[in-house]
């Protein structure tokens, strides 16, 4: 029986005062590690095809070196293994690592310990969280009857509160914004940059999306554009606030990550970047958020 994939989140917790770094070097073709601090000490043999640094929020380096199809991650100072010899390595900048392996199709995490535990791991929040709608930066949502109105923060000094209405398609029924719900807050993020303002937002979907029904059916309509995302023709959609899981025939998809056409037996939501699937057919593994897939025992 082959194996299959696990899923393995590595929390990482590299201290910064460590002396010393590392930088890559190339040698036959092939790159390695060496010491940066004039010694020019070998920490890595050069037998890598890459070696790529990523690093978090507070610019902390780690190395991911790929050999042929294999993966590895070093520390950023020493060069010490964190991990080897893996399919995936995803690093999302914020200090959390998803790595796919060869191993049993489960979600394990490692600490900075090198423990290993199955807790389930739940912090990412895939929802917005509480806000206060008093708050300056809100914009809000609110869907009543057959009609929808939104309120829209500045998004510069120059900028002013922007406020509208927009009438629901005719025939249409079970109306819901992106968050499953009849009201939607939305904080904007704002930078200060040059004096002006700019938004960054933390969600993929857009919140002028409506999930509606129609003869029976569901789809999703974009009340901004007035336009249609998804037509009428799911047995269900759920919104997930980053992306829609869309149902018909017993078969599932997400949007826009995955495709508009459901083909997958079972898919759990995505934790970080990866999802759990499984086709009708019994065939099961990972995808990733751009509909990459990683199937088991390959």
């Amino acid at each position: 029986m082959k194996p299959s994939f696990r899923l393995i989140i590595v929390f990482l917790f590299v201290s910064i005062s460590v002396s010393g770094q590392l930088k890559t070097f190339m040698e036959n073709g092939k790159y390695g590690l060496k010491k940066d601090d004039g010694s020019d000490s070998l920490a890595l043999h050069a037998e890598y095809d890459s070696i790529i640094p990523r690093h978090n929020e507070k610019h902390e380096y780690y190395w991911i070196a790929s050999k042929g199809k294999s993966k590895s991650l070093y520390e950023r100072f020493n060069g010490n293994i964190i991990i080897k010899n893996q399919k995936v390595i995803y690093y999302d900048g914020k200090g959390t690592l998803q790595v796919l392996d060869s191993l049993a199709n489960r979600r394990l995490f490692i600490n900075e310990k090198e423990r290993t535990d199955f807790q389930k791991y739940s912090s990412f929040r895939e929802i917005p969280r509480d806000l206060d709608p008093d708050m300056p930066n809100i914009d809000k949502y609110e869907i009543k009857k057959d009609t929808v109105y939104y309120y829209w923060s500045a998004r510069s000094r120059e900028d002013r509160y922007r406020s509208g209405k927009q009438a629901l398609p005719k025939g249409t029924s079970n109306a819901v914004l992106i968050n499953n719900e009849k009201k939607l807050l939305e904080e904007s993020e704002w930078e200060d940059s040059g004096g002006i303002l700019y938004t960054v937002p933390d969600y993929y979907l857009s919140t002028s999306y409506i999930i509606l029904k129609k003869n029976g059916k569901y789809g999703v309509w974009n009340f901004m554009d007035e336009k249609q995302t998804l037509p009428y023709k799911y047995a269900k959609i759920t919104s997930y606030y980053n992306y829609i899981l869309l149902e018909k025939k017993g078969l599932k998809t997400f949007y826009p990550n995955i495709g508009k056409t459901p083909k997958y037996k079972n898919i759990e939501p995505y934790i970080a970047n990866f999802a759990r699937f499984e086709y009708p057919n019994g065939k099961k593994g990972w995808v990733d958020r751009s509909g990459k897939e990683y199937f088991d025992g390959e």
